[in-house]
């Protein structure tokens, strides 16, 4: 009921704790047209959803965001004007000077039309949180693609058992079935191929053939829609 009226929602200290079921609802309150409210002892009506969202954190996972995540800006503010209250106190005093004013007159001279809000940069911050929130599968996949030394065909057995390992390593619960593991693979690397070739001794296993490492970060790179600065292991 709170929410009927709101324009912008401040939330301090936000943090996501990880709850799945709970991702829609907050997606919905982001980007749909219409909420339900349901007030005590009223029927459920929908509303008009004008709500927008500003989340202020010390918390290392915030949103839950996916890899072509479209719904949130991310940023990390600087400390550097931590505990500098000369600072921090010019500014209260600018805004009660004239200051609001000078921000709503700016806010209602800008040229909206040909802002489009959902082409916003992409951030370091926001890589973050889609890490935070990748699948198991996504997060050793990411870990993959930082190792310098790269191996182009692997069984997928052998593959399958170092995700495993990773998994137990990380604590990450609820791994992905071999199945499951092999069909996310080939999303994150659409040009992997896999195959049953014949080995030295005439046995045939199957495994993965992957492009180049290079190749396999553009890739990731295109679905998080941002350049990684990668650090190699």
């Amino acid at each position: 009921m709170h929410l009927k009226d709101k324009l912008l929602v401040f939330v301090d200290e936000g943090f996501w704790a990880g709850d799945k079921s709970q991702a829609g609802v907050l997606r919905g309150l982001i980007t749909e047209n219409k909420i339900q409210i349901e007030p005590k002892g009223v029927n459920p009506f929908p509303v008009d959803n004008h709500m927008r969202f500003i989340i202020a954190s010390n918390s290392d996972w915030i949103v839950p965001a996916a890899l072509d995540e479209r719904r949130v800006f991310v940023v990390d503010v600087s400390s550097k004007r931590q505990r500098d209250y000369e600072y921090f106190n010019a500014l209260v005093h600018q805004m009660d000077s004239g200051g609001r004013e000078a921000m709503l007159y700016d806010l209602l001279e800008h040229d909206y039309p040909n802002v489009n809000l959902r082409e916003f940069p992409r951030t370091g911050a926001l890589l973050d949180q889609i890490l935070h929130s990748a699948s198991s599968v996504e997060k050793f996949w990411f870990e993959k693609l930082q190792e310098s030394l790269w191996v182009e065909r692997v069984s997928t057995d052998e593959f399958y058992d170092e995700y495993i390992e990773y998994s137990q390593k990380m604590g990450l619960k609820y791994p992905s079935n071999k199945r499951q593991f092999g069909k996310e693979l080939r999303r994150l690397c659409p040009t992997m191929k896999r195959g049953r070739p014949a080995l030295s001794d005439g046995t045939r296993q199957y495994e993965y053939a992957f492009p180049s490492l290079d190749e396999c970060r553009e890739q990731f790179e295109e679905q998080v829609g941002m350049a990684i600065n990668w650090e190699e292991t």
